[in-house]
């Protein structure tokens, strides 16, 4: 048995010396560039899972739009990116690197601060590529990444004077999506929507501020990394970020509101999915999808047309 079990060792060592060799043969060289990009993946990584675990699953997805936007602005540059940064940028990106990491580490339920961490992180990282006086050409990146803490900065604003208004204006909306649909009967009293048996209550967290921000700071970064040229093009995309928004999300408490009346586990586990982050997530891509395409369309308009032979 003992030789049998040493076998099946060496077996096993055989085979996973193996997989390191093909995995290290398939890995980029440590350059400085490839290593700049490997720290700042695990920076955004460990952020975005502190967003997680510790904040509302909206403002979770919005900091995952804005790292990515982020990136997205700053796209062109990472081709060509070469870390050179000078001695004083150096030990200061590395200070900002690792406060950052440090103090999101210690964050274990809702922390304002934490939003303010991710333009620090990022201007850090930043830093670490580049001498002080070279980081304007990353500027909409950092504006992008200025934008989460702006968002909680008027989320909190919101929640003190307006969520009220914006949950009674969506419960109404709702039932106008159910009655365009013919489903009845609906009632609203407030902010709670009954269907057929089932309710919902439209609270602060599902009145739609969430994915409103979302589009918002998603048509800013489509304005930084894709600019138009027209100013009625920039304004109509202002104008139509938030509308997108709330009439997508009416459409997910429209769902939710249909779900609820379904007397079966089936329609539970649907409503919980639809509820929680995995289906915000979803109803958050089709509302992208949709201000994606909008803005397509407008940059195809104002672009030359091409060239005939």
């Amino acid at each position: 048995m003992q030789q049998a079990s040493l076998g099946f060792k060496v077996v096993i060592m055989f085979f996973l010396r193996k997989v390191l060799e093909k995995i290290a043969l398939g890995m980029p060289p440590p350059t400085l560039r490839n290593l700049w990009l490997l720290l700042s993946s695990l920076v955004i990584f460990q952020s975005l899972v502190v967003f997680t675990h510790t904040q509302i699953s909206g403002n979770a997805i919005t900091a995952l739009f804005v790292w990515g936007g982020a990136i997205i602005c700053m796209e062109d540059q990472i081709d060509i990116l070469r870390p050179k940064p000078s001695f004083i940028s150096l030990v200061v990106g590395i200070l900002f690197i690792f406060y950052s990491l440090y103090r999101t580490s210690r964050v274990i339920s809702s922390d304002s601060f934490l939003y303010l961490l991710v333009p620090v992180a990022g201007l850090g990282l930043l830093l670490m590529a580049e001498p002080i006086k070279h980081i304007y050409r990353y500027k909409d990146s950092l504006i992008v990444l200025c934008l989460l803490p702006l968002f909680m900065i008027t989320q909190i604003i919101f929640s003190t004077y307006a969520t009220r208004d914006l949950s009674l204006l969506t419960a109404n909306s709702v039932l106008l999506w159910l009655t365009f649909f013919g489903i009845e009967p609906v009632k609203v009293v407030q902010d709670i929507v009954f269907v057929n048996g089932g309710a919902v209550q439209v609270m602060h967290e599902c009145n739609g501020f969430e994915m409103i921000m979302q589009m918002i700071i998603t048509s800013i970064i489509f304005l930084l990394a894709f600019p138009l040229r027209s100013r009625l093009g920039k304004i109509l995309v202002l104008l139509l970020a938030p509308c997108i928004g709330f009439v997508v999300n009416s459409i997910r408490i429209s769902l939710l509101a249909v779900l609820s009346s379904v007397n079966s586990e089936y329609g539970k586990s649907l409503f919980d999915f639809f509820h929680e982050q995995a289906g915000s997530l979803i109803f958050s891509g089709i509302a992208v999808f949709i201000l994606g395409s909008l803005y397509l369309a407008i940059l195809n308009r104002e672009l030359p047309p091409l060239p005939t032979e």
